[in-house]
């Protein structure tokens, strides 16, 4: 059975899994990562998920990481809630930060909660940064970019986060009784597919179909949370048990999906679906919304 930060990091953040397992297959990753967004138990996992598969994707190294226990992987966080980050806990870390990895390719380092670093400690690690000893991977994780200095910000690739809500989804599955809900999905996953495919249906059922269901508020919201299940289910399929899908009774969608789709094309596809899911707090309609969706995703999809 997988360690806990597995399952959690992939059913938290499967769109980021997916978009980093490709950058590790493919030897592009980074030295400096900035993880931002709520969830700090969501982001750490993340964050030892990656470590996982930077020190050796192996049964044994699950639960070294789990343990912090691995000799290339170092994990710094306040000694107490709510404390400092302080210079000491930087200077502990300078025999691992200007010596080479003992076993994997590259060493390891996550400051959890990186806004708690002093300013002392932060130029201290802005030293380490900058004259790497050799290949490293640094994961700073923080709610707010606002709250890391500008000199680390600007070395940093910043990744945003957001952890899918499933507590918010099933509160607004109670606005309908539970055959208005299925039929509510059916239109919708009737639409995803057809959209997926670059159908010209797609677009007249927005109109005809999604927004005379998705008529309130929240409603729209869920549809766009349902949205995001859909890809997200795609991209996990047959990496988490079926019971770990949001809609399990859609896996033959799922694999035909994954035959007719190479992952390039479904992570550049959930970018498409992110994007859209930003647009939340702009003054725009739900339906101008979905269709700027429908047209973005087919023309990803048929490149």
């Amino acid at each position: 059975m997988p360690a806990d930060f597995i399952e959690q990091a992939k059913t938290a953040y499967p769109t980021e899994v997916a978009h980093f397992d490709d950058l590790i297959d493919q030897d592009r990753l980074s030295h400096l990562y900035l993880l931002v967004g709520p969830g700090q138990p969501e982001k750490l996992a993340f964050s030892r998920y990656l470590a996982w598969r930077v020190l050796g994707p192996d049964q044994r190294n699950e639960v070294r990481v789990a343990e912090d226990d691995h000799p290339d992987l170092q994990v710094v966080a306040s000694e107490k809630p709510g404390g400092t980050i302080k210079i000491g806990q930087i200077r502990l870390l300078t025999t691992a930060f200007t010596t080479t990895a003992l076993e994997a390719d590259r060493k390891v380092f996550i400051i959890d909660q990186a806004q708690n670093l002093t300013t002392a400690a932060a130029n201290a690690l802005l030293k380490f940064i900058e004259e790497p000893a050799g290949p490293q991977l640094i994961l700073m994780l923080a709610p707010n970019l606002t709250e890391i200095l500008p000199t680390i910000r600007s070395r940093a690739q910043v990744v945003h986060l957001q952890p899918v809500n499933l507590d918010e989804d099933r509160r607004l599955e109670g606005e309908w009784d539970s055959e208005e809900e299925a039929g509510a999905k059916q239109a919708l996953v009737q639409w995803f597919k057809l959209a997926l495919l670059d159908d010209q249906r797609a677009f007249a059922q927005v109109a005809t179909q999604l927004v005379p269901t998705f008529t309130t508020p929240g409603q729209q919201r869920l549809a766009l949370n349902w949205i995001q299940q859909l890809i997200r289910d795609i991209l996990v399929f047959q990496q988490l048990p079926d019971d770990r899908l949001y809609f399990p009774d859609l896996a033959d969608f799922y694999q035909q999906a994954r035959g007719r789709f190479d992952l390039p094309k479904l992570l550049a596809a959930s970018q498409v679906i992110l994007a859209t899911d930003r647009l939340r707090h702009v003054n725009i309609s739900f339906q101008a919304r979905l269709e700027k969706l429908t047209l973005e995703l087919g023309a990803q999809m048929v490149q």
